[in-house]
């Protein structure tokens, strides 16, 4: 092969160690922030912020293996030099993902003010306008995320598995960040919490698919002309 058993070795080492790395930036972000947002919002509203975003966790496997089987077959067309294939896997995931997940967020956008979700979720009905508006927000994201996430599937095609858990890592850090703002200058509001822990890792998966994908990831940048539906 092109890549000596010693470098493939140190390649393994390497993601090994950077994901121990990682994930460790990752656990400690959240233990940060679990204190930091009971003191900004109720404990109530918290409670609210938990079941929402354990729905979304859960959610998270609607990609119905998209990302994952375009992992797969990318890996395998870099393994045979073969970029143009790679490169139509890669734009047809995005447009599978895109078709899949816009109309699901227009959906949901429109049916969330009908939920009586104070009453689902088991909370004073005051809360109720709050929860919708924090609900439409968290279901903006969510779907964009889902989107923007194939770039950490791509990333991990390349063997570079450590580099695809840090785009998360690095989101969580920022919503720590943005979050300890918010306790000083901002006043408790479950919308604003949301938004400062949901709008992070988007942000940063965008911007860092617009920089890979002029960079390393060009070959196998995502293209209109290079969807393929049919086999």
């Amino acid at each position: 092969g092109l890549v000596s058993g010693n470098d493939r070795s140190a390649k393994v080492r390497k993601n090994v160690v950077g994901s121990f790395i990682v994930r460790g930036i990752s656990i400690a972000a959240s233990f940060f922030l679990v204190p930091l947002t009971i003191g900004y919002i109720s404990s109530e509203l918290y409670g609210v912020w938990l079941t929402l975003s354990s729905i979304m966790t859960w959610l998270q496997f609607m990609d119905i293996g998209f990302s994952q089987g375009m992992k797969n077959k990318v890996t395998e067309a870099i393994a045979k030099n073969e970029w143009n294939d790679a490169q139509t896997f890669v734009s047809t995931t995005y447009f599978m993902m895109v078709l899949i997940f816009i109309p699901l967020c227009i959906i949901l956008e429109i049916a969330t003010p009908y939920i009586n979700w104070s009453n689902l979720l088991n909370v004073n009905l005051l809360y109720n306008a709050e929860i919708i508006r924090t609900v439409q927000v968290l279901v903006i994201f969510f779907c964009i995320s889902m989107v923007l996430n194939v770039l950490s599937s791509l990333v991990a095609a390349f063997q570079q598995v450590a580099f695809s858990n840090a785009f998360n890592a690095v989101g969580q850090v920022l919503a720590l960040v943005a979050i300890i703002f918010c306790v000083h200058f901002v006043k408790p509001s479950l919308v604003v919490l949301v938004f400062a822990i949901s709008a992070m890792p988007v942000i940063v998966t965008f911007i860092s698919s617009i920089i890979l994908f002029n960079g390393r990831y060009k070959k196998v940048s995502p293209k209109i002309t290079c969807i393929r539906i049919s086999k």
